[in-house]
């Protein structure tokens, strides 16, 4: 077993790190001498390697582990970092190497980290590699942390400050392509650049946007070529409008040659299309001026009103009663006829003589007279209630 507090004394470590962008590792080599001069031979040493960042911040950037046979080593041995033993869930325990050495990250926010709580890696920054071994006698940590700085793998670099190739824009001249700088410059111009946005936002001035989210100005211009419509919300054009009704055709010829002498034409359908007509008469109704009925008017229990003068040849039957604020005229010599309830037509009526020699107008006493009373004429046209036996003259 290993004296630990000779070791770290006495402790020679020759090592060798080789930084490399692709593939994410590098490998650390060295020789553990112990005091008396031995080299550390044994069966199983844990091996801890440890990336912080640099400054006075530290923060604990990366940590694994590995365990090395070292039996018949002469104390030399080799550690493929980026290849140990990983664990927890915490930045430091499962970050990548390349998030670790990329200065194009942002804040990080490892578990140990002093008492700032994150690191935020400047453009130019190394970073620090710590190593710590144990022989089962304790961990011994080496005195001085090694600056690591990276280094371009074979002839090209695998990223660029943390960013890798298909992170950038690249040339692409071929068949049908023409990405290059030239055009690249041409399309961010200010007034291109400009121009572009503006369309990306819907308020290019040149262009109409495909999905417009407002109505939108066409300047007094005609829309042209449009299709017909196939569903209710499309625009349509102007010969699907002159020979479309809800859809349906029309007859263009007799529509568009309509003039002054048609008035009063309505449309009609005629089967296949929509086309013009002299508007029919409807011989069920009376017209507002003047016509003759021919046939019988059924006035659905419903009042006629505001009547000047009704003249009628066949008669009028009334249900509910006939109410007049002028006369009622029966020509021809017509009677009035009162009919009875049991339905068989009979009635009792007044008409007047053959051969009138004059107007006679009739008043009706105001009210009933008394049992036994006779109506009487004055000679002028009143008649009142007046007993029977001054009718009589007794």
């Amino acid at each position: 077993m290993l004296d630990v507090k000779s070791i770290l004394t006495f402790i020679l470590i020759l090592f060798s790190v080789d930084v490399f962008a692709s593939p994410e590792g590098f490998l650390y080599q060295g020789q553990i001498i112990k005091p008396i001069g031995q080299q550390l031979e044994d069966a199983s040493v844990l091996f801890t390697m440890q990336i912080y960042s640099p400054g006075v911040v530290e923060c604990l950037l990366y940590e694994e582990t590995h365990t090395l046979y070292l039996v018949g080593s002469k104390g030399l041995f080799t550690i493929p970092v980026g290849d140990g033993v990983r664990s927890g869930s915490n930045f430091e325990d499962s970050s990548t190497l390349s998030q670790v050495f990329n200065n194009n990250s942002g804040a990080i926010t490892p578990t140990t980290c002093d008492s700032v709580g994150s690191y935020t890696p400047g453009p130019n920054d190394s970073r620090l590699l710590r190593v710590t071994f144990d022989d089962g006698s304790g961990p011994i940590t080496v005195s001085n942390d090694h600056r690591i700085m990276s280094t371009p793998f074979a002839q090209q670099a695998y990223r660029l400050e943390g960013l890798g190739s298909s992170d950038f824009i690249q040339v692409n001249n071929g068949a049908g392509q023409e990405l290059n700088q030239a055009n690249m410059d041409t399309l961010f111009t200010t007034a291109n650049h400009t121009e572009l946005m503006a369309l990306i936002n819907g308020t290019s001035s040149q262009y109409l946007s495909g999905s417009p989210t407002s109505a939108f100005d066409v300047n007094n211009q005609r829309i042209s070529n449009v299709a017909a419509p196939t569903s209710g919300t499309d625009a349509t054009n102007r010969d699907y409008v002159d020979n479309n009704i809800a859809g349906l055709g029309t007859d263009n010829a007799t529509l568009s040659g309509l003039g002054a002498g048609q008035s009063g034409f309505v449309l009609s359908w005629n089967g296949s299309e929509w086309t013009a007509t002299a508007a029919p008469l409807d011989l069920t109704k009376l017209p507002l001026s003047g016509g003759t009925m021919t046939g019988n008017l059924n006035m659905g229990n419903q009042d006629i009103t505001n009547v000047n003068s009704i003249t009628v040849t066949g008669g009028i039957g009334v249900g509910t009663g006939l109410n007049s604020s002028g006369p009622i005229s029966i020509t021809q010599e017509n009677e009035l006829r009162l009919e009875d309830d049991d339905g068989t037509a009979n009635y009792v009526g007044f008409k007047a003589a053959n051969s009138l020699t004059g107007t006679q107008v009739w008043t009706l006493p105001p009210a009933d007279g008394n049992n036994g009373e006779v109506l009487s004429t004055n000679g002028s046209g009143a008649l009142s209630w007046i007993p029977t036996f001054q009718a009589s003259g007794v």
